[in-house]
């Protein structure tokens, strides 16, 4: 299912209507892609809320936000570069390693952007912030996992 598609069942939904009436300030954060499905989060009284679709059921997911963050409504409507075309941008910027995981999230900060992640068999992160609007490329990164230092 397409994003736009999958937007629109969410918010027609009657779960999503009768959990909407409860929370008049739920607003659109994040859309993240689990596998092939696309989950939705809803940000409302310190919570993050994702919905998703998955065989005709939407289903629902609460966790708690504890520290305070500057949290922007993803203006999902104003997308104009489709996933399919951000992935294909994302891809021909990367080396020929071989990806062994993807991390796609489409968020908002000022403006929509795909936050594109790919791990690789040579242990590389590439990471890449791409203008939802135009494609233009916010953010670029490339470094080995093991320059990654853990806190304690």
């Amino acid at each position: 299912m397409n994003l736009q598609e999958g937007f629109s069942k969410i918010e027609n939904s009657e779960e999503f209507k009768e959990f909407k009436s409860k929370n008049s300030e739920l607003m659109l954060t994040s859309v993240f892609l689990n596998k092939e499905n696309w989950e939705y989060n809803y940000f409302t009284k310190n919570k993050m809320v994702t919905f998703l679709e998955k065989n005709n059921i939407i289903k629902t997911e609460e966790s708690d936000i504890y520290e305070k963050q500057e949290i922007e409504e993803l203006k999902i409507k104003e997308i104009k570069i489709k996933f399919k075309e951000a992935k294909a941008l994302a891809k021909n910027l990367m080396n020929d390693e071989k990806i062994t995981k993807e991390i796609i999230i489409l968020q908002q900060k000022e403006v929509p952007y795909w936050n594109i992640t790919y791990i690789t068999s040579g242990l590389n992160v590439f990471n890449i912030k791409l203008n939802a609007i135009n494609g233009n490329i916010i953010e670029q990164k490339f470094e080995n996992i093991m320059n990654f230092k853990g806190g304690s």
